[in-house]
């Protein structure tokens, strides 16, 4: 029997995403937001007993990653963002639609709080992955989650970030946050990025709000990190091996993010351990993906790649496909 999926949700206005309601009744989740009346009801429809949601604001006011002690929101030539056409659309509007959801619009707690003190108070023995969106001082609260990896077991994390600011090291963007996870073993994996025009040549909004545009500079990004469990070179980094309970969740997160090659090297690295619960060729079967609208078994579909690797070109997969049709 599988332990319980546990998840970490900082920044959980609008519950937790249904992504991890896949793992049903083995999801423990806790989630974070400051906004008061959201947690209220948050709680009062949460079906699963085994989720919680708490109105804190998480993190560390006094730490050097902390907003007010950074230039995060200061224009500048590294930080345009005030230059770009969503801002320039609130300004003509006075449209503050897009911010109703931040805590300076609603009632929000007073109360802070870091993960690490809220893991001990609860008496939190594992933590599986860390997902972190607060809109600003997402990078302080990954590295107070650093001390944890190791004792906690973290699988991975996902941040939002961005790709603008300073070379400070206390910035919140990608550089500073891909240092600090290379540096705690952790392998970035997938990534999506949101654009935003110039207000010199607005494009079109993405969404009914004025936010991000269809074309632009890449302004922001949500970074997917995970421990790469089927490297060769796992072990020698980590001094240590992941568990059957863990490779099994692993494997759950690869195929979460839409990463089932990663899927797959987890599964024949470990086939002897998982396969005392499991076959694992139905499981590489399960995530083989169609060739050419052609539903082939992993062994058949591996086969066909090493015989001729541009099978796998797109002009070869369109011919198969036209073949059938």
């Amino acid at each position: 029997m599988l332990s319980p999926f546990v998840l970490i949700d900082v920044g959980c206005s609008g519950g937790i995403g249904s992504d991890w309601q896949h793992f049903g009744d083995f999801l423990t989740a806790y989630g974070f937001d400051p906004q008061k009346a959201e947690i209220d009801r948050l709680n009062r429809t949460e079906s699963n007993p085994n989720i919680s949601y708490h109105a804190y604001f998480v993190g560390d006011p006094d730490s050097p990653y902390s907003l007010k002690n950074t230039d995060f929101h200061k224009p500048s030539y590294f930080n345009p963002f005030n230059f770009k056409s969503a801002w320039a659309a609130h300004e003509s509007t006075q449209d503050t639609s897009k911010f109703q959801s931040n805590p300076i619009f609603s009632e929000s707690t007073e109360e802070w709080i870091t993960i690490p003190t809220f893991v001990e108070q609860r008496e939190i023995a594992d933590i599986d992955f860390v997902k972190i969106d607060t809109d600003g001082n997402d990078l302080e609260i990954l590295i107070s989650c650093m001390p944890l990896v190791r004792t906690k077991n973290i699988l991975g994390f996902m941040i939002e970030s961005n790709f603008t600011g300073s070379e400070a090291e206390t910035q919140n963007n990608f550089a500073n946050v891909d240092k600090v996870m290379k540096k705690n073993g952790f392998v970035l994996f997938n990534l999506s990025m949101t654009r935003y025009s110039s207000r010199d040549l607005p494009m079109p909004f993405v969404y009914d709000i004025f936010a991000q545009t269809t074309i632009g500079q890449p302004i922001q990004c949500d970074l997917i990190y995970l421990r790469d469990g089927g490297s060769v070179f796992y072990e020698n980094f980590w001094k240590s091996k992941l568990s059957i309970d863990k490779i099994v969740k692993l494997a759950c997160l690869f195929d979460l993010m839409n990463l089932p090659d990663m899927t797959a090297s987890l599964i024949n690295k470990y086939k002897e351990q998982i396969g005392e619960t499991v076959d694992p060729s139905m499981l590489l079967n399960m995530i083989t993906p169609l060739l050419g609208g052609v539903q082939l078994s992993y062994d058949e579909y591996i086969r066909r790649f090493k015989e001729d690797p541009t099978s796998f070109f797109p002009s070869k997969i369109r011919t198969i496909r036209n073949m059938r049709s």
